[in-house]
């Protein structure tokens, strides 16, 4: 193999900014991956108001701090700001 035939370093280097590989590498990424995946995909729902996603969110981070306390300690609220705010979801 010669070394035009590879895929360009740099494109790889510029991936690790994009959201998903972000996501993938952030603490929370199975907490993001599951609830998404049960709200959005599982469900196949579609524009889900804030004020449910919170409410299902907070559901959610109460059941995983019961099993193992002091989990996931900030609010639902910021768990979603923060989603958003690193593009994964839409406001």
């Amino acid at each position: 193999m010669r070394l035009g035939d590879c895929v360009d370093f740099d494109q790889f280097a510029g991936l690790v900014r994009h959201p998903a590989w972000v996501l993938l590498r952030a603490d929370n990424a199975a907490l993001v991956l599951s609830f998404c995946g049960t709200v959005f995909v599982n469900e196949n729902a579609r524009g889900v108001p804030e004020s449910v996603l919170e409410s299902r969110l907070d559901d959610r981070l109460y059941l995983l701090n019961e099993d193992k306390p002091g989990s996931f300690p900030r609010s639902a609220d910021a768990y979603l700001a923060e989603w958003t705010k690193n593009g994964w979801l839409r406001s």
